[in-house]
């Protein structure tokens, strides 16, 4: 699948008969692999893009080294008019204005961006629904990474892993999975990132049924400060499944 490589391995549970709740995820049969084009409703909007009109440099120079080394990334700047419904977060007494919010389509961007801001010497945030409530992924003067446009699904043959990509919504992958009569674990807020949520431990009302968030992840990969892409196993994986995005971009959990 193209965009594989950014996702998420979960467990996606099959339900019993026990409750309204868990028959709507009952068990079916014949199991495949389901291709994300397959579940479009199940996918972020995509944010139009003008150059001329989102990635306006107004002489910045670190901007104009990071269009120079990504010429195709969709870079929304602050004189961009869909600046301000990109940088929105939930809680509103977070104020801070990054210099550019950037929504990377391939992990190669994602690897791009966090090699050329390192070098940069910039700050370097990350988001996906924006809900944390000290908005962390929302930092002054920094370069933001939105992942939401990277939000693929695929379900492996036996239906038993479930691959999203890094910036799935909580209701895009209830909906994925609820349309295949599947669940996992998930919160309360449908526009919570779930890879944010359950990387940090991910505490929902399907706790007793399928484990927290964090119990859920099975793999993860990661863009590392350098811009590897690395395979977490092992220490990594061990840390990356409560501590969050502490050890690079989750690409994959």
């Amino acid at each position: 699948m193209a965009n594989r490589v950014f996702a998420t391995h979960l467990q996606a549970k099959r339900s019993t008969p026990r409750s309204t709740l868990h028959r709507h995820f009952a068990i079916i049969s014949s199991p495949k692999m389901v291709s994300s084009f397959a579940a479009a409703p199940y996918r972020h909007d995509m944010m139009p893009f003008d150059s001329a009109q989102d990635a306006q440099i107004d002489g910045n120079p670190a901007l104009s080294k990071l269009r120079e080394a990504i010429p195709d990334l969709k870079m929304y700047t602050r004189s961009s008019p869909r600046y301000e419904a990109l940088r929105g977060v939930y809680n509103k007494l977070v104020t801070a204005e990054p210099l550019a919010m950037c929504r990377p389509t391939s992990v190669a961007q994602i690897q791009a961006i966090v090699k050329t801001v390192s070098g940069l010497g910039l700050p370097l945030g990350v988001r996906c629904g924006g809900h944390d409530v000290f908005g962390r992924g929302c930092i002054e003067g920094s370069v933001t990474i939105d992942m939401r446009e990277l939000d693929t699904q695929e379900l492996s043959d036996d239906k038993k892993i479930v691959t999203v990509g890094g910036g799935i919504t909580s209701k895009n992958l209830v909906g994925f999975l609820g349309s295949h009569n599947l669940c996992t674990s998930n919160g309360f807020a449908g526009e919570v990132g779930w890879t944010s949520w359950a990387s940090w431990g991910g505490y929902g009302p399907l706790g007793d049924y399928v484990g927290l968030g964090v119990d859920n992840i099975v793999g993860a990969k990661l863009v590392t400060a350098n811009g590897d892409l690395v395979q977490a196993d092992g220490e990594l994986l061990w840390a990356a499944r409560g501590a969050g995005g502490n050890f690079g971009v989750i690409a994959e959990t």
